[in-house]
């Protein structure tokens, strides 16, 4: 009653040698179709698709820092830019760069200008119509007096008490007083033996109505009085005219003109 027929080995070798064939191509079929999906999303995404786990280096500077180098920049100076180099500061006693005309004189003398930190003088006798600006210096071994007679500026004489027994330079003009250096407004000076030995700058030598005595005028300060100004050194004192830069510097044992 078995009517079929037996499959002979060579049915059953066909059998598995399709059956090996369809799941090989389905496999295959499976594999282009993910790759093919992966293609497409990176081109999508305009490349490579980066991971959760990637991460960006950034980009090398052109310059090297202040740290690769070791160095550190010097911050800019309160109100220049930065990169620009600050003007210089000034001394106390005046501009940084301010030469003395003769060695001992006050720095920035002769210079059209009052020089920094000089202040009014202030020690001025008052008598009727006359001014004197009365000044010692360099503990007493100076003294000068300047004069405005109706509010115009006269001029001024300073006087050394070492001039009188050893005078620096012969008189340029002789009365019969003491040794002074007298000094016209506009700053040029004459080295005279004056008419009297009178010194207001002494107190009491002159008639005042306001009594002021003469203040010591110490070294790295100067003075103005109109157009005239003193300064003081260890060596002496300088007086010249800031608008015309006429003056002369004056020690114990030398004067000189500039």
């Amino acid at each position: 009653m078995n009517d079929a027929k037996k499959l002979s080995p060579v049915h059953y070798l066909g059998l598995a040698i399709a059956f090996i064939a369809v799941v090989a191509l389905t496999v295959w079929g499976l594999s282009w179709f993910k790759s093919d999906g992966n293609a497409n999303g990176t081109a999508e995404n305009g490349g490579a698709k980066a991971t959760p786990s990637a991460t960006v280096s950034p980009a090398p500077k052109d310059t090297a820092t202040p740290e690769a180098t070791g160095t550190k920049e010097a911050p800019a100076a309160p109100g220049s830019a930065a990169g620009q180099t600050p003007a210089p500061a000034a001394s106390a006693e005046g501009e940084a760069d301010c030469q003395s005309p003769v060695p001992g004189a006050y720095p920035c003398a002769g210079a059209k200008k009052l020089p920094a930190g000089a202040i009014e003088w202030p020690t001025v006798q008052k008598y009727l119509g006359t001014e004197i600006a009365v000044m010692q210096s360099l503990n007493g071994k100076f003294g000068c007096d300047g004069y405005t007679e109706d509010g115009h500026f006269k001029g001024l004489e300073c006087i050394a008490d070492a001039w009188q027994d050893n005078p620096p330079m012969e008189p340029e003009k002789v009365f019969e007083g003491g040794l002074v250096m007298s000094f016209a407004p506009d700053g040029t000076s004459t080295f005279i033996r004056s008419k009297t030995d009178v010194s207001c700058y002494h107190h009491g030598a002159c008639p005042s109505s306001n009594n002021v005595e003469s203040e010591n005028l110490k070294p790295g300060q100067a003075w103005y009085y109109g157009d005239l100004v003193c300064g003081a050194t260890d060596q002496g004192i300088t007086c010249w005219n800031y608008k015309t830069g006429h003056g002369t510097f004056m020690s114990e044992t030398q004067i000189k003109k500039f």
